[in-house]
């Protein structure tokens, strides 16, 4: 969860730190209890999930607009997936 602080403080764009600093802790709640109920039956999920954020990385030092904007918005679609599930358990 960590990562997710330092993209963003590192993206020096003061409406986006301020919108989070608003929301942070709702955000970090849901992810955390996310990430449990993600890796309490599926460990082998870690290892997915390290290299998705290795992948994230790798595209912000591409410097490539086209792959950034794709890496990350399949991380959104990854981590929307996780969270409803954990929140909504019958929501897919």
């Amino acid at each position: 969860l960590y990562f997710h602080e330092i993209m963003i403080q590192e993206a020096n764009h003061m409406r986006i730190l301020h919108l989070w600093n608003n929301i942070r802790h709702i955000v970090l709640a849901a992810l955390l209890v996310a990430t449990e109920r993600r890796f309490k039956g599926e460990i082998h999920e870690i290892n997915t999930l390290m290299d998705n954020h290795r992948l994230i990385v790798k595209a912000f030092l591409s410097k490539d607009r086209n792959y950034i904007r794709q890496v990350i918005q399949e991380h959104f679609e990854d981590t929307r997936k996780s969270v409803n599930n954990a929140l909504l358990p019958d929501h897919e």
